[in-house]
């Protein structure tokens, strides 16, 4: 996701539900209208309509297909996490120990587990982008599975894909309220909620607080990618697509309504208990260090403390003389809730660190872990048969002959893709998805004006 998390707040929620009715819904009723009526595909409907813009269709073609490669590898990612989370001690809790010792591995315990799992288990990862590598060879099962999953629901074609999609797409709203309810009651959700609650009136007039905005709605609705304009190819003349538009916006925007409180109240949570964890770390040190008399005794910390352990330690603390607080800061690490929370960063380093690490701190990690794999890989299915269906729609209207041996056709691209994710897999592939989920936006955002340009000008900008 290129929106911060940090910039989702009460004053974002208003400018994206605005944005959602002032651009969202016209721009998905124009692609379902122009699919609708020409019948064709992102490729061959541009054509159709304006040839002088033909090249918006190839290029969505190309952004549906890189973008299709690597979601699918965040999907083997998930299937190799699901496949661990059914261990009754989860392998990114604890740090693994070292061969012929009893003694844990130095590199993990200068992180977390969950980062060492993450970066040296999974991904193997490099420390630049442009250091290579072979394919992680951990990862080829899952990619060659997710590959086979996408296959065994689109290889008869649109009619199951329709039939398939009915199970798919309820399931994360089922799986998500379930998280809901049980996130809320967590320690420290109230602090996550209280952040998303919080409404700045300077964020309306800041550009890009709207931009962020604007790009979550395109991302939200598929806008500019094409599969919106492949699907609505299929539907009857006689369907309204104005409906469908305000239905699909309207279900979109209620799904982020369940996610985000459900996202904050994780992140209260997890960045609760790793204040916590500091400061009873932070109480350790000064303890041990009073003991040794390197610190005086006014520096002993509160013990044995009822209630709020980080504002009971921060009011002791500030209350100190100047003198021995700047002896204690500087023998003891910063242990901020607010600076913790904004640690957070988007993508799939979101999902796999900061979500996993929450859930290892909650009761029965293993059932949430598994729950929550289970509605992340069904998204993730979701959104790559959308841009596969894309993909053979397109090569179908560009190429008759592909409409024969349909079946042929589908394990042909499968097969080609699976082996193009080979690239991503490797031990840099991380940082190659953080590159194209930071600036790929753009090429959508192009697409989308160029379709707007060009149904005006056919249609005529009246119309």
């Amino acid at each position: 996701m290129p929106v911060a998390l940090r910039k989702i707040t009460g004053s974002f929620f208003i400018i994206y539900i605005f944005l959602m009715f002032l651009i969202g819904i016209p721009l998905l009723f124009l692609e379902m209208a122009v699919g609708q009526r020409m019948r064709q595909g992102s490729t061959g409907v541009w054509k159709i309509i304006c040839p002088w813009v033909g090249g918006v269709g190839y290029t969505s073609f190309m952004v549906c297909l890189i973008t299709a490669i690597y979601l699918n590898v965040v999907n083997a990612w998930t299937l190799s996490y699901l496949s661990q989370s059914f261990q009754f001690s989860v392998p990114w809790e604890h740090c693994p120990l070292l061969k012929n010792s009893s003694d844990f591995d130095p590199e993990c315990a200068r992180t977390t587990p969950s980062m060492y799992f993450w970066y040296r288990m999974t991904l193997k990862a490099t420390d630049r982008i442009e250091d290579g590598g072979p394919p992680v060879l951990s990862t080829c099962l899952p990619l060659l599975m997710s590959w086979c999953l996408v296959g065994a629901f689109m290889i008869n074609g649109l009619k199951v894909i329709g039939k398939v999609l009915y199970v798919l797409v309820p399931v994360p709203y089922i799986i998500m309220i379930c998280f809901v309810i049980r996130s809320v009651l967590l320690d420290g959700a109230k602090f996550g909620l209280q952040y998303l609650a919080f409404v700045k009136i300077s964020a309306m007039y800041n550009v890009k607080v709207w931009c962020h905005a604007g790009i979550l709605v395109l991302l939200a609705l598929g806008l500019g990618y094409g599969p919106v304009v492949s699907l609505a190819s299929h539907t009857e003349l006689s369907n309204n697509c104005l409906n469908d538009a305000f239905l699909v916006a309207l279900v979109n925007l209620g799904f982020m309504m369940i996610t985000t409180p459900f996202i904050f109240s994780v992140l209260g949570f997890w960045s609760t208990v790793i204040t916590l964890n500091c400061i009873e770390k932070n109480v350790e040190i000064l303890s041990r260090l009073v003991g040794l008399g390197k610190l005086p005794p006014e520096a002993q910390p509160p013990l044995h403390t009822q209630g709020n352990l980080v504002s009971i330690f921060t009011s002791w603390l500030n209350k100190l003389p100047q003198p021995i607080k700047s002896m204690v800061v500087s023998q003891i690490d910063e242990c901020n809730l607010e600076k913790q929370f904004m640690k957070v960063t988007e993508g799939p380093n979101f999902i796999f660190l900061a979500f996993i690490e929450a859930m290892s701190f909650a009761p029965g990690s293993v059932f949430w872990s598994i729950l929550f794999f289970l509605m992340f890989l069904n998204m993730g299915l979701n959104v790559v048969i959308g841009l596969l269906q894309n993909i053979i729609t397109s090569l179908q209207d560009t190429f008759s002959s592909f409409r024969k041996n349909a079946k042929l056709l589908t394990v042909v691209v499968f097969v080609l893709m699976f082996l193009c994710g080979f690239f991503v897999i490797r031990p840099p592939g991380l940082y190659q998805i953080r590159l194209l989920s930071d600036y790929w936006i753009v090429l959508p955002i192009i697409i989308i004006v160029f379709e707007t340009i060009a149904v005006g000008w056919a249609c005529g900008a009246r119309r």
